[in-house]
């Protein structure tokens, strides 16, 4: 069937918010069987919540999650997307489309592996960040980042009732430590 497969969870809710459909992959997502018919929303979510499958939760507060699904999930007629991470770690990107009828076809994308991506993206990003404003040898901040750092307290400073005070410290005859003892033991 067209609407099966593990990596797309499909699901249509009628008017009263029963569970009028749902393919093999949101069943077994849910761990709903054959004869979990007509379940309604809040149903869902409760066994979801007791059995720790299908939409993780935050807060682990069910019926605050129920209150807060029902006002979005029925408020206009149209699509709304999210993201939702299921309890056995996968993600997927949902779209609801409520019909003017009241009936709402939900459809799950499985996102994980562009999740996981984009946490190594983000990560790898805060390194390069991290190491541009940082000497290495040293770990602290390089004449860029102290450059930058002084002027955002140069103009916070402005206006301001405390004054800034800068202090330098020049160590004489420091060449000699680097040319004795090398460059790392003078960083």
């Amino acid at each position: 069937c067209a609407l099966d497969g593990k990596h797309t969870l499909v699901a249509i809710y009628d008017s009263s918010d029963r569970l009028v459909f749902a393919n093999s992959a949101f069943r077994h997502a849910f761990q709903l069987r054959r004869d979990d018919s007509e379940i309604t929303f809040v149903d869902l979510v409760m066994h979801a919540a007791l059995h720790r499958c299908g939409t993780r939760i935050e807060g682990e507060d069910a019926l605050a999650f129920i209150a807060r699904a029902q006002d979005r999930r029925r408020a206009n007629p149209g699509q709304r997307s999210f993201a939702a991470e299921l309890f056995d770690g996968r993600w997927f990107w949902m779209t609801e489309t409520l019909l003017d009828n009241g009936w709402l076809a939900v459809v799950g994308s499985d996102v994980s592996q562009l999740r996981s991506t984009d946490e190594a993206w983000i990560a790898a990003h805060d390194r390069v960040i991290q190491e541009a404003r940082l000497d290495v040898l040293t770990g602290l901040a390089n004449r860029r980042h102290t450059m930058a750092s002084l002027g955002l307290a140069i103009t916070a400073a402005q206006g301001a009732e405390t004054p800034l005070t800068v202090a330098l410290v020049d160590l004489d005859h420091f060449k000699r430590i680097n040319d004795v003892h090398g460059h790392a033991a003078g960083d």
